[in-house]
């Protein structure tokens, strides 16, 4: 019985590094597609239809797929992604419902929401949306909020996501 030992395994053509196998037989996929990105705190007006989320600034981008200004994500191949959202709003004067959704080819996905209900007027809102969701190559993700009633929010938003399979 022969033993096949392979510590990095390139793409067909020899060029890139698809797999390499630690030492420990750690797998790692340098070239897995994989982005985050964050906002930072911006007083905006997110009532009436609300708005979609821009301006990131890019943390990483393996793949190069995401465009931090325009805040979209182009999926690079038909898969199993994990998509994450994750949204801090202060400065909320008045009772209000936020609502964090996921457009994905400019129509907003109803199974990707989430609301959040603030009876209290609490002076911040916090959700996180983190969902595993089969996407097709050339799929654009795009982060909305909306606010029900509140016209002045310091936003922060932190949008990541990678291949799962």
């Amino acid at each position: 019985m022969s033993t096949l030992k392979v510590g990095t395994i390139q793409d067909h053509a020899n060029g890139n590094t698809a797999i390499t196998i630690d030492s420990t037989g750690r797998i790692l996929t340098p070239a897995r597609p994989a982005f985050r990105g964050t906002r930072s705190y911006t007083t905006t007006d997110f009532t009436g239809s609300g708005l979609d989320i821009t301006g990131y600034t890019e943390d990483f981008d393996i793949g190069s797929a995401f465009d931090p200004s325009a805040g979209t994500y182009t999926v690079p191949i038909t898969g199993i992604y994990q998509i994450n959202i994750t949204q801090d709003a202060s400065t909320i004067q008045a009772a209000t419902n936020t609502f964090l959704r996921l457009k994905i080819d400019g129509v907003m996905d109803n199974n990707t929401r989430m609301l959040r209900q603030d009876p209290e007027g609490g002076q911040s809102s916090s959700s996180t949306f983190c969902q595993t969701l089969s996407l097709t190559a050339n799929q654009v993700l795009l982060v909305h909020f909306l606010t029900g009633t509140d016209n002045n929010i310091g936003l922060n938003i932190v949008f990541s996501g990678f291949l799962v399979g």
